[in-house]
């Protein structure tokens, strides 16, 4: 257990390459919990479509309002159409996740803690901004604000071991040059 809090630790440098391969599975460690977050949300999002479903469109009719009948009615169907596919792209989100999660433990590099350092920073810049701005956007019967609490913790931690995981994975490159 405390290899694995040393290995988690952004600001400890490995000294062995069993210690780099390690801090650089902590970035797969992230993308685990960051898709178990995601399932969370792919469940709210289920459990309330048709709630999510009319406020979207009921939002697109009061902003086509002045809009010939077609047109209104062409915007309503997209909006739902929208709305109908959201779960099952942020499930997708899941899978992928999981999926490189898996290709980091199995193949620690350098490319996905760095790509998904970036997207968890840019998540979280935005989330706070939410926050903010007083969360009236986010926070909704598909996204109560428990969720956006523990997705801003789940940010938090992912960078962390994110950085980890980068130091890692820059640490497992150098050992793999001298041999």
């Amino acid at each position: 257990m405390s290899s694995w809090i040393k290995a988690l630790n952004p600001l400890d440098a490995p000294t062995t390459e069993p210690e780099a391969r390690q801090k650089a599975r902590a970035s797969a460690v992230a993308l685990v919990i960051s898709a178990v977050h995601g399932a969370i949300g792919v469940a709210l999002l289920a459990a309330n479509m048709e709630t999510m479903r009319a406020a979207m469109v009921e939002a697109a009719a009061a902003q086509s309002a002045g809009q010939p009948a077609e047109s209104a009615e062409m915007v309503q169907s997209m909006v739902g159409g929208a709305a109908d596919a959201m779960p099952w792209i942020a499930g997708a989100i899941v899978v992928i996740q999981l999926g490189l999660a898996f290709w980091q433990w199995a193949k620690p590099n350098i490319v996905i803690p760095i790509i998904f350092l970036l997207l968890t920073a840019y998540g979280l810049l935005g989330s706070l901004g939410t926050v903010q701005l007083g969360m009236d956007a986010s926070v909704s019967a598909s996204s109560p604000l428990w969720n956006l609490i523990l997705g801003i913790i789940v940010m938090v931690l992912g960078a962390v071991f994110h950085i980890s995981g980068i130091r890692g994975a820059a640490a497992l490159g150098k050992y793999k040059i001298r041999d």
